[in-house]
């Protein structure tokens, strides 16, 4: 009999569903929703990344991942999102997954205290729960894979970030995937140069995908993105805005590193 191969991604989406069942019974749903009538409004994400005529990163705060392991030793999201703000990002991205990335989805809440930045959460998200959460802990955008979510779900999704203020950022990595996203009214389409199932990357993904994907949608291109030229070439193709992590949490001085993708050259400051 032929075994089905278990994935990182299926071991991850498993300990996902586990982890939604333990927060439910500390704080319900219903409890949940009724503590977001009380929160300010959330951060215009959507507009920051609209700025014409610079580049626009979203840099990622990730201390490990199931294909580097540990990435940054020393890891402080406060000190991280600042070195990010002073650096010139216009949004910064928080990977929340305890398991396999070591994030934690109180490292929203220190970041949105530390910066005016938008800020984007960063996990696998199965279940409405997740959104209702990520607005209480103080993400204004929420990442959804659409290679993990039927399309009906996905759909839902979408419309229920949008109803509690969340930017919904649908994540693609091939055509179905980009279907799927298409058929939502989310704006702004992430394209992961990263196949989830092979932890493989490619940024001539993006150039395959993107030829497919209408104007009036933002494209953010994730995973990869290592070098000034690689942001360069795929702006040539159209994209409006990165999402960065690996490099940066892997960089001596985070800002100069951000400003040297920027595209601003080096600066005196080391953060």
């Amino acid at each position: 009999m032929h075994m089905k191969r278990v994935t990182v991604l299926d071991k991850i989406l498993e300990a996902k569903g586990q982890e939604i069942q333990q927060r439910q019974l500390v704080l319900p749903l219903q409890e949940l929703r009724s503590r977001l009538n009380d929160l300010v409004p959330a951060r215009p994400f959507l507009a920051s990344l609209k700025d014409t005529g610079k580049t626009r990163i979203i840099a990622e705060i990730k201390k490990a991942s199931p294909s580097a392991g540990i990435i940054r030793e020393e890891f402080c999201p406060i000190k991280i999102a600042q070195s990010y703000y002073t650096g010139g990002a216009a949004a910064i991205s928080v990977l929340t997954e305890e398991n396999f990335f070591q994030g934690s989805i109180h490292y929203l809440s220190q970041v949105k205290e530390t910066v005016p930045l938008p800020v984007l959460r960063k996990d696998f998200v199965i279940h409405p729960y997740q959104a209702y959460e990520s607005r209480f802990y103080g993400a204004d955008a929420l990442l959804l894979i659409a290679n993990i979510l039927e399309p009906g779900q996905l759909k839902d999704l979408v419309e229920l970030c949008s109803g509690i203020g969340l930017e919904p950022l649908v994540e693609v990595h091939s055509q179905p995937d980009l279907d799927k996203a298409l058929s939502t009214p989310a704006t702004l389409i992430g394209i992961n140069n990263r196949d989830l199932l092979t932890m493989k990357t490619d940024i001539s993904t993006t150039q395959c995908l993107i030829k497919n994907i209408p104007s009036t949608k933002i494209i953010i291109s994730e995973s990869g993105i290592k070098t000034r030229e690689d942001i360069v070439r795929l702006e040539s193709w159209g994209v409006r805005a990165f999402l960065v992590g690996e490099i940066l949490m892997r960089a001596e001085g985070i800002k100069n590193k951000l400003q040297e993708l920027l595209g601003q050259g080096q600066s005196s400051n080391s953060c």
